[in-house]
């Protein structure tokens, strides 16, 4: 299955719900889906370079103009229309530095030695709703099946990325990959992130979800699946709150 057949295909998945803070919001963003930014087509350029090498060639377009002009921009417009991923030129040394870093690090180096999936599907309707996920890699590690998600950031120090992991919803994203592979086979499974920060000298660090960060994680996706779930059988998506809710003087504005 293709990356665009996954993406039309039926299923809630971490990305529909940690897409909004309000029921409100998860229901605009899965309707409006943004395109991919920059940054967004950098990281997806990262993952084929590293996980699939084979198909980077014919997937990423590393495009050299400066979109001042006309001609440039339908260029680029086109690019995008041919090529699975375009990054732009200035993007390039980041790319190969964070590429070289991660190829030069001895955990990494290990991982990418065995056997693993790339991209794997996963679908389950074991517990009554449609679930799909896309690993980004699967495979044995250390003698244990491990789920691998590559991520860049600006701080991949530990406590740079436990801010990222909990800001941005990472647990909640790996308990329900962790438990969408447990629908379809039962088995104990670990989690690890690669984690490679985007500007020099591009550190590596890697990162297991603790079985605490896992169990957060688990209530927060099911708590606003429940909801996700009941807001479209009553077709209501609310935001913050009914009626008029009391605000209080906040702490950090008391002389």
């Amino acid at each position: 299955m293709s990356t665009d057949e996954y993406r039309k295909s039926k299923g809630i998945n971490p990305s529909v719900l940690s897409s909004g803070d309000t029921l409100m919001h998860i229901r605009y963003a899965k309707d409006h889906p943004k395109e991919a930014t920059p940054d967004m087509n950098l990281g997806s350029a990262l993952h084929l370079a590293l996980f699939l090498p084979s198909d980077y060639e014919k997937n990423v377009f590393v495009f050299e103009g400066d979109l001042k002009s006309d001609k440039q921009r339908v260029a680029y417009e086109d690019a995008k229309c041919r090529y699975r991923v375009v990054i732009r030129e200035s993007q390039k040394e980041d790319l190969d530095g964070m590429l070289a870093a991660l190829r030069a690090n001895a955990d990494v180096k290990e991982i990418l030695e065995q056997p693993a999936k790339v991209e794997l599907p996963c679908f389950s309707d074991k517990t009554g709703v449609q679930k799909k996920g896309q690993l980004d890699r699967f495979g044995m590690f250390r003698n244990y099946p491990t789920i691998f998600d590559l991520k860049k950031c600006a701080d991949a120090s530990p406590k740079g990325f436990q801010r990222q992991v909990v800001d941005l919803l990472y647990h909640m994203k790996a308990a329900f990959y962790l438990d969408l592979l447990s629908e379809i086979a039962e088995a104990d499974r670990r989690f690890v992130w690669i984690c490679v920060e985007s500007k020099a000298p591009y550190p590596v660090a890697l990162y297991e979800a603790s079985d605490d960060l896992i169990q957060m994680g688990r209530a927060k996706y099911k708590r606003i699946m429940e909801s996700y779930l009941k807001a479209k059988e009553e077709n209501w998506w609310p935001a913050w709150h009914s009626g008029i809710e009391v605000i209080e003087n906040p702490i950090w504005n008391k002389g």
